[in-house]
């Protein structure tokens, strides 16, 4: 079965046309229940789902008062990412498009991975932010970030236990662009270190 938009015809009478009127509100509800809630359901009508089409373009720009929803390619990242645009607010400072999701989350475990919106500064920069985090009982091993990002801006390290009642002194040395190592001079024993990493993708 198909849907028919010319039924009713015009020309003829309602009842001559019940097998077809019929098949299109059948076809109706199958095809409107596609990303929505079905009729005669909770919340029947309500959408389920926004499909955004791939799309490669410069940000479409704002109009009014609107923000702008998007999807867009990210060079380096696999799939399309959405986008929001928002009106200039200050004079003579332009609002640049700003990259809201990011294909990959790990929220397994034990190095947990997510991202942060970040502003698209050029048609050819690069993002999101990944934002790692985590924690470990054990420095002398290197902590490796994945997905690796292209380039590791941050790494931190915090102590959860003390020596002596103090917490202990904790910096980080960055390797490369996805491995970093916590350094402790005064960490001895039992310990533990919760630390927390932003990546470009």
């Amino acid at each position: 079965m198909t849907y028919n938009p010319n039924i009713p015809l015009s020309e003829l009478s309602p009842a001559l046309q019940q097998s077809e009127i019929q098949t299109n509100f059948s076809e109706f509800s199958t095809i409107f229940a596609n990303n929505h809630t079905a009729f005669n359901t909770f919340n029947q009508g309500d959408h389920e789902a926004i499909i955004f089409q791939s799309k490669v373009f410069i940000a479409p720009g704002v109009s009014g008062n609107y923000d702008v929803l998007y999807c867009n390619v990210v060079p380096g990242v696999a799939s399309n990412q959405l986008f929001v645009q928002m009106p200039t607010f200050l004079p003579g400072i332009t609002n640049f498009p700003m990259i809201l999701t990011y294909n990959t989350v790990n929220t397994a475990g034990p190095n947990y991975q997510s991202f942060l919106p970040s502003a698209k500064l050029q048609s050819n920069s690069r993002g999101p932010y990944l934002f790692f985090f985590g924690s470990t009982s054990n420095i002398a091993v290197n902590i490796t970030l994945s997905p690796a990002p292209s380039s590791l801006l941050l790494a931190l390290a915090v102590p959860n236990t003390t020596v002596s009642g103090f917490p202990s002194h904790t910096a980080t040395n960055i390797i490369n662009n996805s491995t970093f190592k916590i350094i402790s001079d005064t960490a001895s024993g039992s310990y533990s270190f919760s630390w927390m990493a932003i990546g470009l993708a």
